[in-house]
């Protein structure tokens, strides 16, 4: 018996410090909640810039993000349900210089007339008074990185039309309280989306060159026409746009179009600045209602507003989705942010 009393008690040492080493309570205060963290993946080579669903990105590791919470960068539970599922699922890759992020979340409505005129009467031809802009919103996504200079946040703002329709996204800081954009490069008159303002009356300035036949949301400068262009007479009857006998009611002229011109041969990343440097592409599955979109940029950019990526080995970063909103502080249940998680090199 003697020789087994030691055995008995280094046995329930043992077990004690078993039983203990998985209670991560802090001495009895509940459990330490762990940051989740997503490991970048480096063996990647194939090209992620043109197709947001491209193959190479069912080889790369996942981490689903919980955005149900309402209010950036705080966690606060929304009053209403949410309208669509509150998680994002997130892979990352670095090809050499460069950190792409895709990024895959469910949306019933493809929000993408943050402005829009629409015919109410095709013969004669007649235009509903263009949607106020406040009203008018657009599906957005925010990837938020801590540690930005200045104490703030580094964001990436994607939005589907008016920063999407030409593939980028717009950088900008998060103080905590305000969302400023980052400066623009030497070409500062890149504005990518531009309003189609109205003219005599309700009538949009611009159609596309399709006229009648078009029925995108997304006008392009390349492919407008100006309605002073086709005017036939100056009798408020006449139907003022070529084709005219296809309109047809309810069809739909965009608000806004984009300036393709950021795009276009010797545009330089210093005529872009901080405020263009990140590239997208997306897609929108409508049967699955899913929006993937992929965002890249380079890891060290040298503005002064963007965090240096290739200086760190891991950074925290919240994502926020917007549903057919506008604005990221104001809203509802439209809105989704999430905690924070953790991106490592």
């Amino acid at each position: 018996m003697k020789r087994l009393f030691p055995i008995l008690v280094l046995f329930s040492v043992v077990l004690y410090i078993g039983c203990g080493g998985d209670d991560d309570n802090g001495g009895g205060t509940g459990p330490t909640t762990t940051i989740p963290s997503l490991q970048v993946n480096t063996t990647v080579t194939a090209d992620l810039t043109g197709n947001a669903l491209a193959a190479a990105w069912n080889t790369v590791d996942s981490l689903i993000v919980d955005v149900s919470g309402s209010k950036p960068p705080s966690k606060v539970v929304p009053s209403q349900a949410l309208v669509y599922t509150p998680e994002v699922t997130v892979k990352a890759v670095q090809r050499d210089d460069t950190l792409f992020l895709w990024l895959r979340w469910t949306d019933t409505t493809h929000s993408v007339w943050p402005s829009v005129y629409t015919i109410n009467s095709a013969v004669p031809l007649r235009f509903n008074e263009r949607s106020p802009l406040d009203e008018g919103a657009e599906d957005q996504m925010y990837v938020m990185f801590d540690g930005a200079p200045g104490g703030n946040w580094d964001v990436w703002n994607w939005r589907v039309v008016t920063t999407g329709g030409a593939h980028f996204a717009e950088g900008a800081s998060w103080s905590g309280s305000a969302l400023t954009n980052d400066a623009k490069g030497t070409g500062a008159s890149f504005v990518i989306a531009r309003e189609n303002q109205p003219i005599a009356g309700d009538d949009p300035t611009y159609a596309h060159e399709d006229t009648s036949d078009f029925h995108g949301y997304l006008l392009f400068d390349t492919a407008k026409i100006s309605r002073s262009d086709t005017i036939i007479t100056a009798d408020e009857d006449t139907v003022f746009w070529h084709e005219t006998s296809k309109w047809e009611i309810g069809q739909k002229i965009p608000g806004f179009y984009i300036d393709n011109s950021i795009n276009a041969p010797g545009i330089t990343e210093g005529n872009l600045g901080s405020r263009w440097d990140i590239r997208t592409v997306s897609h929108y599955d409508s049967s699955s209602t899913q929006y993937t979109l992929v965002l890249h940029r380079k890891l060290d950019t040298d503005y002064n507003e963007d965090i240096d990526l290739s200086a760190v080995d891991s950074v925290k970063v919240r994502l926020g989705i917007l549903n057919d909103e506008r604005y990221l502080i104001t809203g509802s249940a439209n809105r989704g942010f999430s905690e924070e998680f953790w991106i490592k090199f």
